[in-house]
């Protein structure tokens, strides 16, 4: 992360638009500035689902190896109509991890 800070911060002369080594500098600093933008905006995004999961089935979370990742996606594949699941293995088979009968 502290290389990534580093090019962003980079002040690539720009009368030296004809080096190579100038091109490589700003198209390195841009392409750090997007990281860093996209990686603020990941942390922003994960808080907010951690919120909405949290409120929603606090339940779920506390169960031994579900995050809140796993748990968003939990609920969504459950949808608003959970009382479609009659059962363990019809989740499964929604999901495509039921087991296949090896004979």
């Amino acid at each position: 992360m502290q290389l990534i800070r580093t090019l962003a911060a980079w002040r690539p002369d720009l009368s030296g638009y004809r080096d190579v080594e100038e091109a490589y500098r700003r198209a390195l600093k841009s392409l750090a500035r997007r990281y860093l933008e996209l990686h603020d905006e990941i942390a922003e995004l994960d808080d907010l689902i951690l919120a909405i999961v949290t409120e929603l089935a606090p339940d779920l979370i506390a169960c031994s190896g579900v995050e809140f990742n796993s748990g968003a996606q939990l609920l969504l594949t459950a949808g608003d109509n959970p009382e479609r699941f009659k059962s363990e293995a019809s989740f499964a088979a929604l999901c495509g991890v039921s087991p296949v009968p090896a004979s």
